[in-house]
């Protein structure tokens, strides 16, 4: 799935094992909600990454035969472990100077801030500070034209974690 900044997952199939005999025609359902667990390696849960297990929030029970069972106090259970990975892959996200800015053969590449960079793409809720712009540089190209010519001042330089730059 692509990141969109949240850590919930919408399809999720739960399977529990241990019913009892007894209770094979039983009718009870056990919803929930499922959410990303802890990030291989670390992280933030919900960021860009492989997760290998789910958190269930919310948990209850029910159906014909819900009666008959109890979740024992548990609403909740952290790391289920998948039998599939779920990778999560960084979303693209679309920076431009905002402004054209004309130079002069010979001058140098002007200095970009923040300021000067329109974003598109950030998931709702994020904004600027999900981009790292210690490294912000700027490219032209055509870079090696002698004789007056048009070209386009690209940024370069910036990081971020959850979003491919393009």
């Amino acid at each position: 799935r692509v990141y969109d900044g949240s850590r919930r997952l919408f399809r999720c199939t739960i399977a529990f094992e241990g019913k009892p005999e007894t209770a094979l025609d039983d009718r009870v359902i056990i919803t929930g909600e499922a959410a990303l667990g802890s990030l291989s390696g670390g992280g933030r849960s919900g960021n860009v990454g492989r997760y290998t297990s789910v958190d269930l929030e919310n948990l209850s029970l029910s159906g014909m035969d819900a009666g008959n069972y109890t979740l024992d106090g548990v609403s909740s259970l952290e790391d289920v472990p998948l039998e599939k990975a779920i990778e999560i892959s960084p979303a693209k996200l679309t920076i431009s100077v905002k402004e054209p800015v004309a130079i002069t053969m010979g001058d140098p590449m002007p200095e970009l801030s923040e300021e000067d960079i329109s974003i598109l793409g950030l998931v709702p809720g994020e904004d600027k500070s999900e981009i790292d712009f210690d490294e912000l540089s700027t490219s032209c190209s055509p870079n090696n034209s002698r004789e007056a010519v048009t070209g386009t001042i690209a940024p370069e330089g910036l990081e971020t974690e959850n979003y491919t730059i393009i």
